[in-house]
């Protein structure tokens, strides 16, 4: 018999796992999550249209633990390995503390924590705005948690992520090898305190604190007409930095349909993609750029994690993506590029 040759004895490395990093956690604050809903949002559309499209209406008493459920068979029934899925943080004031009269909800750490261990398809991600007082303790916890990033959003949030007192904060995630993901434009589904809290030109202290760092949304806008410089800045900012990618997350909702083919046609944008849907809200396929009314109906229905991946995969951001993510975000195999 013909010894095996050396191709043969040598198997070909693991894929990384295929991932979804940017969805939400929804909840009610029925169980022991820690979930907080403010009133205010409680009877806003958008709260009330996200319980409707998930069919949680009806749900009172359970809408913790039923979400969760739905998204896990969500994950199980796509080509996706799993879902990175975000606590949320509130607004806090000059001494530190949580100022529930400007939070919309809230999303302990520990419940995306929780949900990792009831669920593999689930994967936790934390939420820390680093103008709270003890942010170094819940930093600690975070890495405890296996979290995959941290996530801020300046807008809800009320701060600006350029400040130079913020460069500790920064300094001791890099320190526990905690990535940062940040919402980038304006903020549509929240209180804001202004968009402009959200430009990528703002990362600079983060990324040269040597941080990885995921621009949520990849700088676009919900707007027909873009008029503002997020996009621009973020490639500028990308061409500095090696660490810096962005997300797909929302691109596939009807505001921000027309950005697909320009992000799938900006080579560097491209380059450092990570696939995120922003579960639960909605995609929409429309038939135009890399889709057609063909292709458009053999879209999964049903399964908003599947359905949002095969739309970008009908323009090359799908899976190529999904598999970056993996490689970006598992420990095992984050890159460790120097700017």
């Amino acid at each position: 018999m013909a010894e095996p040759t050396s191709q043969s004895q040598s198997p070909s490395p693991p894929r990384p796992p295929l991932l979804d990093v940017h969805v939400h956690a929804v909840g009610a604050g029925d169980s022991d999550s820690g979930i907080w809903v403010s009133p205010r949002y409680r009877r806003s559309p958008v709260w009330l249209f996200a319980k409707w499209q998930l069919g949680l209406l009806g749900s009172d008493g359970r809408i913790d633990r039923t979400y969760a459920e739905k998204l896990a068979a969500a994950v199980r029934e796509s080509p996706l390995d799993a879902a990175v899925v975000q606590g949320f943080d509130g607004f806090y004031d000059a001494r530190g503390e949580l100022d529930r009269r400007r939070t919309d909800f809230l999303v302990p750490n520990e419940h995306v924590a929780r949900l990792g261990a009831d669920f593999p398809e689930i994967l936790p991600a934390a939420s820390v705005n680093p103008l709270r007082r003890d942010w170094a303790d819940e930093l600690a916890k975070c890495a405890e948690f296996r979290c995959l990033y941290v996530k801020i959003n300046p807008c809800a949030m009320g701060f600006d992520p350029g400040e130079e007192r913020l460069r500790t904060f920064y300094r001791r995630m890099a320190e526990l090898r905690l990535p940062l993901m940040c919402h980038i434009g304006p903020e549509r589904a929240l209180t804001s305190f202004g968009h402009r809290l959200a430009d990528p030109a703002g990362l600079g202290p983060a990324l040269e604190e040597g941080l990885v760092v995921i621009a949520a949304h990849a700088g676009t806008s919900a707007a027909v007409v873009d008029r503002h410089p997020y996009f621009a800045n973020l490639v500028r900012m990308m061409e500095r930095h090696e660490r810096l990618y962005a997300d797909s997350s929302a691109i596939a909702q009807p505001p921000r349909w027309h950005w697909m083919r320009r992000i799938a046609g900006n080579e560097l944008v491209r380059s450092r993609l990570l696939h995120g849907s922003d579960y639960p809200l909605p995609p929409v396929a429309l038939p135009w750029g890399g889709m057609n009314w063909r292709k458009c109906r053999a879209l999964p229905r049903g399964n908003n994690i599947a359905r949002d991946f095969a739309i970008k995969e009908a323009f090359g951001i799908g899976r190529e993506a999904a598999e970056r993510a993996g490689a970006v975000l598992m420990p095992a195999a984050r890159p460790t590029p120097t700017d």
